[in-house]
């Protein structure tokens, strides 16, 4: 469980210049799609909502970890594990989701 908890707050640590606007059109960080990268206007747009959202799914990550923390040593090996698995990849998903029709807007 610490490990999903600290790649959550990894996940957060690393939005917040997304959500600044900090980050210039690249082809590594960021939401990187062929809409996003034609400008810098809808680069910045995607990228700063993108941003709140991974930053949110980021903390609900740290938050369920922290929750499941004090459970997990009575729990079998198995079961941390697909709770983590699916801790970290339920708010993800849900992210990448949102974050993508956001883009087929702009």
């Amino acid at each position: 469980m610490v490990i999903w908890l600290l790649s959550g707050l990894l996940m957060a640590a690393l939005s917040i210049p997304l959500i600044h606007e900090r980050v210039p059109r690249n082809w590594l960080y960021g939401v990187r799609t062929p809409k996003t990268l034609r400008s810098d206007e809808n680069w910045y747009r995607a990228n700063r909502y993108g941003g709140v959202l991974l930053a949110r799914a980021g903390a609900t990550i740290s938050i369920c970890s922290l929750l499941l923390l004090p459970f997990a040593s009575r729990l079998r090996p198995d079961v941390v594990g697909y709770l983590g698995l699916a801790i970290t990849l339920i708010p993800i998903t849900i992210a990448t989701v949102l974050i993508l029709r956001y883009v087929n807007k702009l």
